[in-house]
């Protein structure tokens, strides 16, 4: 793959830059997928791995992340194995709806909409089609999100869910 015209440009950019990486590593066939989460302070980049990485392998990503600006994660098995590999330091991942003044942290493996344009109208579109209304004596929001499970803190607040439905 060379080019895609959904995600962002930063990203799409990377395509052949991410294939040549691919031809360097050591574990080049033991690395079925990369999955790509772009928030609004850290792009992640997740490597499901099948082996172990390289000494080589582990600072060809270090160099790759640090001239391209990602973070790197690596999944060595299911969902609960994936972790931060570097930069470790990097800011939190997330996406923020303005228009709702709130920021959603969010996990490089949950789903959300890799073009974050997209997704802030999609977001608001289902809202507006909802009629859920916030005032500034209850901010509160039910939405029900394409993940299945609720966030711990969204925009400062507590969530809970019930019946699939985030409550904030």
């Amino acid at each position: 793959m060379q080019h895609c015209e959904i995600l962002p440009a930063k990203i799409a950019k990377l395509l052949p830059l991410l294939a040549r990486l691919n031809e360097q590593l050591s574990i080049r066939d033991q690395l079925p997928q990369i999955e790509v989460a772009v928030g609004d302070h850290v792009d992640v980049l997740v490597l499901r791995i099948m082996q172990a990485l390289s000494p080589a392998d582990e600072q060809l990503l270090r160099q790759f992340a640090d001239e391209h600006q990602v973070q790197f994660w690596t999944q060595t098995k299911g969902p609960d194995t994936v972790h931060p590999f570097y930069p470790l330091n990097a800011p939190a991942l997330t996406y923020s709806m303005p228009e709702f003044d709130i920021t959603m942290p969010y996990a490089p493996t949950e789903f959300t909409q890799v073009n974050s344009t997209m997704n802030r109208l999609m977001v608001s579109r289902a809202i507006r089609l909802l009629a859920l209304a916030r005032t500034s004596a209850s901010p509160t929001f039910s939405v029900v999100w394409a993940t299945s499970h609720c966030p711990s803190r969204v925009a400062g607040r507590k969530c809970s869910a019930s019946r699939g439905v985030p409550h904030w």
